[in-house]
């Protein structure tokens, strides 16, 4: 009797921690694209409203036009349009018309980042854009440092944002209860060798 009761607390509790898993924010402006093309800026970027709990930038792909395949451009996740602080940065290629940024980086729910792409001195077609379809922030045009942000425009992206590491945190409760049953496979453990 004692042992199927310490299954059933174990499973239980088991079963709650796993399906407390991380919340996830996707982010797809893709389907309404309307069809302009970025040119002649030497940079661009898209500003984004981090909301809770959903407080880690996974990735972000933007789209391109065709005549930037091939081109490497730098980026740079920062907390203000220019002169901020950078939380991240890398290089990436444009590949099929796509630039694949793995950003994996905690930012601060309530505040405002900046996924900025410099083009490294290349100036011609580059990022689909397409008038204001994501309120939680804006496009931004220009070179690294001197940017602007157009409020009535968008870029073509999608990302990923999830809880991260602290939503894979197991609450008070399971824990408890993964523990009572814990104990409960020892007491049982310890009456069969008596």
């Amino acid at each position: 009797m004692i042992r199927n009761i310490v299954k059933i607390i174990s499973t239980t509790a088991v079963a709650l921690l796993v399906s407390s898993a991380a919340s996830a924010t996707v982010i797809d402006t893709t389907s309404t694209w309307s069809g302009s093309v970025n040119n002649g800026w030497f940079g661009s970027g898209q500003s984004f409203n981090v909301g809770a709990p959903d407080t880690y930038f996974d990735d972000i792909t933007f789209s391109f036009a065709s005549a930037a395949n091939g081109k490497t451009f730098s980026f740079a996740l920062s907390d203000a349009l220019n002169g901020g602080n950078t939380l991240f940065s890398t290089s990436f290629n444009i590949v099929n018309g796509f630039g694949f940024i793995d950003v994996n980086t905690s930012v601060l729910a309530g505040s405002t980042v900046y996924a900025l792409i410099d083009y490294n001195g290349y100036n011609g077609a580059s990022a689909y854009f397409q008038g204001n379809v994501f309120a939680g922030g804006n496009s931004n045009f220009g070179a690294t440092g001197s940017k602007v942000a157009y409020s009535g425009l968008d870029h073509v992206f999608v990302a990923n944002f999830t809880g991260g590491a602290s939503s894979q945190v197991p609450e008070p409760a399971p824990m408890v209860l993964f523990g009572l049953g814990l104990l409960g496979l020892a007491v049982a453990r310890r009456r069969q060798t008596k």
